[in-house]
């Protein structure tokens, strides 16, 4: 009886094991080959006549199935795993030596037991970080994007995979190989060579993510367009995108969805940037020769972004070759540019210097004085970046970077008067610092991590002295001083964190302190430069302390293989004073895919903004008085909504349509016949709070591949403002209402060395106020009378830029010479009108004629 039993369970145990471990002989054999791109047939019959095994298939089975792999030592059953891995197919072994060819089988939940994670950084040969670029297991048909510092993570769903990175065109391909364990890969794309116009995101990016109105920017991008004299200017560049708008002619702000210059969350390696414009935007603000990439959101903004509530472009530095030192020298008409970088040790730490400064004062100074006698001009603009990268080890990196930049104007007029001799001198200085320390880790698996600290500084100062002498050679000499400055002190502490291919999630927490000195006004008058006779300090506001805290949690989820969803929530503390606010801001955005190449997105984001600007935008002179939110002014919230559809067409073209509808509450203006009085300090008194609406619709189509290539852009829109105290509280055209704005570039390469590049805008005149009538009060004032608030358009604007680029290419160096025509059929654009009492008329004045410009260019 006990045998039968013995033998009973020993005949169970026997039905429950797998055929696939029955005979174990034939599956301890070693398969050893190498094929490449070699029909799966043709590998079925050197397998089974070296290995002594029988493969069972159709022909239709494996039809136009080709393989592409190295296999050394490994068992059978390992080998057929690596062999089929790439296809459609599986197999069962029957009799030792019978192999089946079958349909593979969806995976089940089930298999997730098995999971295994792939992380790691992608990053260019030269040790630059890069942003976005796809990572796909391309046997399971699942992927990641890197984010900002280049880091991804996957989920596995099988042992075996075939790993792919893709970077603007540019592709690395790994054999497939077995994933025993949650392992670090880190994967390094050679010979990155990013050409073209393109602006939006890969096709993979545009298509698959939730993100939307986002545009992207390369360094070699900005530098295959027309320039202003010659000299590359991001900001310039933005402002022909769809959706976002330039204010008057030589002006160097962003206006995006129907917003003012300062909803414009700016960010140089995370540290945001208050003043981003240099006088009548002549020089551009930020050196392209340092940048490695720009990111640029209208709408669908992301949790981990706040503080501003119309758009963020969030400027990345180059890191700064690890392996070989290189160097950049860029002349042009308005300056002289040099970057260098390099190893500092080899694999290890690199940095990259790079400075500009212009020379007219250098070169033309003499020239510019002897026009007009009596005058004397000074300008001089310089910045210089630094950036110190280390890499600790496979899991650690740090950086250091430091930018400073600088303007200086002087202008002195000297004229006689009966009483002596006469001078006035107006100065001007203008500073903007930064310096940020960044680590970044791979903390496990998969969670990564980023801490920041960083400070930054903006002070402006304008100081105007008049001197008179007489003929007892007394002198008296007053002194008008300006000061306005923000200091900021930051830490940021931002988490990815990825449990599965289904949830990408992103956590953070950032802490401030910031100190605002809107404008400080100080008067003196000094007999012979030392004796004072009289002095005052008047304050055109209180100083502020301000103190912040930050967080948000964001959960991309991957609902379906069609449906995508981010949902994301940010929390805000602001302290000023005694006055506390506190809001949270939902944001969400989703993404269905219409078909393999098409995508629809919806998105909302809800944003408050706790600073304001008092400026006179007009003429793009520095007194920009910025303003926290305090006991009498709120902060400005903004409710958007955006739709949009995406399409790719012939694999050549790409077409996107948004709308969008924005809300704009608790802006604030001065009053109908207020402006800056840095006298008093009853700038609150004179405001008036109100709200803001935009609406519109954008269409952008771009060619990105061929020897012709380039982008049409197009956006319908209006924009409205209504104050209690303005326009007796009637609803009426923003400023910078423009209701057809059109862009056009486009690009010709031919005979490999010369590209041809031209760029025509067009945009509907900016509404003004037109006065009606004058009157005398009778107290010695002329009062004016105008009819509704910007009932008037000025005429539309629009310009032809072009350039021709010379390309040389050496062993070891990369000239270009590019010769540049901004507004190539010198229109003369209205800059400002005036009333002329002689000819009883308005008249236009205009600031750019067509300006011709030659620059070069050499790499080494």
């Amino acid at each position: 009886m006990k045998f039968v039993k013995k033998a009973f369970f020993f005949i169970i145990i026997c039905l429950l094991i797998s055929p696939r471990l029955i005979s174990q002989e034939p599956k301890q054999k070693t398969i050893s080959c190498t094929y490449k791109n070699e029909d799966l047939k043709k590998v079925f019959e050197d397998l089974g006549k070296n290995y002594e095994l029988d493969f069972y298939y159709t022909d239709q089975q494996i039809k136009n199935v080709s393989i592409t792999v190295t296999i050394n030592d490994k068992p059978l059953i390992k080998a057929l795993d690596i062999i089929l891995a790439d296809t459609h197919l599986d197999y069962k072994i029957k009799d030792d030596t019978k192999i089946v060819i079958v349909r593979k089988k969806e995976p089940k939940m089930k298999e997730y037991e098995k999971k295994k994670f792939i992380s790691g950084y992608v990053k260019s040969n030269s040790g630059e970080y890069l942003v976005g670029a796809q990572i796909i297991i391309s046997n399971q048909n699942i992927g990641a994007v890197s984010n900002d510092h280049g880091y991804y993570c996957i989920l596995a769903l099988q042992d075996s995979i075939r790993l792919e990175a893709k970077y603007f065109g540019n592709k690395l391909s790994k054999d497939i190989f077995y994933l025993e364990k949650d392992t670090l890969i880190n994967l390094v794309l050679s010979n990155i060579e990013i050409k073209g116009i393109s602006i939006t995101n890969s096709k993979d990016e545009a298509y698959e993510t939730t993100q939307m109105s986002k545009l992207t920017l390369t360094q070699d991008q900005l530098k295959s367009l027309p320039a202003f004299l010659g000299e590359p200017d991001l900001i310039k560049t933005i402002q022909i995108l769809p959706g976002i708008q330039k204010g008057i002619e030589g002006e160097g702000y962003l206006y995006v969805r129907g917003g003012g210059p300062e909803q414009n969350l700016i960010l140089l390696e995370n540290v945001p940037i208050y003043q981003s414009s240099h006088m009548l935007g002549l020089v551009p603000f930020f050196n392209s020769s340092a940048i490695n990439r720009v990111e640029v959101l209208k709408g669908g903004f992301p949790a981990r972004y706040s503080g501003r509530i119309s758009s963020v472009v969030d400027i990345d530095l180059k890191n700064g070759n690890k392996k070989e030192y290189h160097g950049n020298i860029n002349i042009s008409p308005l300056m002289a540019e040099l970057t260098l970088e390099g190893p500092i040790k080899k694999e290890q730490t690199s940095f990259i210097l790079s400075g500009r400064r212009t020379y007219i004062d250098l070169i033309a100074k003499d020239y510019i004085n002897s026009l007009k006698k009596g005058t004397n001009y000074d300008y001089q603009v310089y910045d210089i970046s630094v950036k110190i990268n280390h890499k600790i080890s496979d899991k650690d990196n740090i950086s250091l970077s430091v930018f400073n930049n600088q303007e200086l104007a002087e202008y002195i007029y000297s004229f006689e008067l009966p009483t002596g001799h006469n001078a006035n001198k107006f100065a001007l200085d203008i500073k903007n610092s930064i310096v940020s320390f960044e680590w970044n880790k791979l903390l496990s698996k998969n969670l990564n991590g980023k801490f920041q600290l960083f400070y930054n500084n903006t002070l402006n100062n304008i100081k105007n002295t008049e001197t008179l002498s007489n003929s007892s050679s007394i002198k008296q000499n007053t002194s008008l001083n300006f000061v306005s400055s923000i200091a900021n002190s930051s830490a940021n502490f931002d988490f990815l964190y990825v449990p599965s291919n289904t949830h990408t999630i992103r956590f953070g927490l950032n802490g401030s302190y910031q100190t605002f000195n809107p404008a400080s006004f100080n008067s003196l008058n000094l007999v012979n430069s030392t004796i004072p006779v009289a002095e005052e300090k008047y304050s055109f506001s209180d100083n502020y302390k301000v103190y912040g805290v930050k967080g948000y949690l964001e959960d991309d989820y991957n609902i379906s293989n069609k449906l995508k969803a981010s949902f994301g929530i940010s929390y805000s503390f602001y302290k000023v004073n005694q006055k506390r606010y506190s809001y949270y801001e939902p944001r969400a955005s989703f993404r269905y895919l219409l078909s393999d190449h098409a995508s629809l997105k919806i998105s909302y984001s809800s944003m408050h903004q706790y600073i304001h600007l008092l400026a006179n935008y007009g003429y793009s002179l520095p007194l920009e008085l910025w303003v926290p939110s305090n006991e009498s002014i709120k902060p400005t919230i903004s409710h958007q909504f955006v739709i949009g559809v995406s399409q790719a067409i012939k694999h050549q073209f790409e077409l996107s349509l948004e709308a969008y509808y924005k809300t704009m509450n608790n802006m604030i203006s001065f009053k109908d016949g207020s402006s800056i009085d840095l006298v008093k300090n009853d700038w609150k008194e004179n405001i008036t709070s109100g709200h803001g609406l935009s609406y519109g619709l954008e269409a952008f189509i771009q060619k990105k591949q061929g020897a012709v290539k380039g982008w049409i852009g197009y956006t319908l829109s209006w924009t409205e403002r209504q104050f209690d105290e303005i326009n007796n509280g009637e609803w009426f055209p923003y400023k910078y209402d423009r209701r057809h704005d059109f862009n056009i570039t486009i690009i010709k390469t031919f005979l490999k060395n010369f590209e041809l590049s031209a760029s025509w805008i067009y945009g509907t005149g900016n509404a003004i106020s037109l006065p009606l009538a004058t009157y005398d009060t009778g107290g010695g004032w002329i009062a004016t009378i105008y009819n509704k608030k910007n009932s008037y358009r000025l005429a539309p604007y629009h310009r032809l830029d072009l350039n021709f680029v010379y390309t040389r290419v050496k062993k070891k160096t990369i000239s270009k010479w590019s010769l540049g025509l901004y507004n190539a059929y010198n229109r003369m654009n209205p800059f400002f009108i005036r009333y002329n009492e002689e000819e009883n008329k308005f008249t236009q004045h205009s600031l750019f004629p067509i300006i011709p410009s030659i620059s070069y260019n050499l790499k080494f």
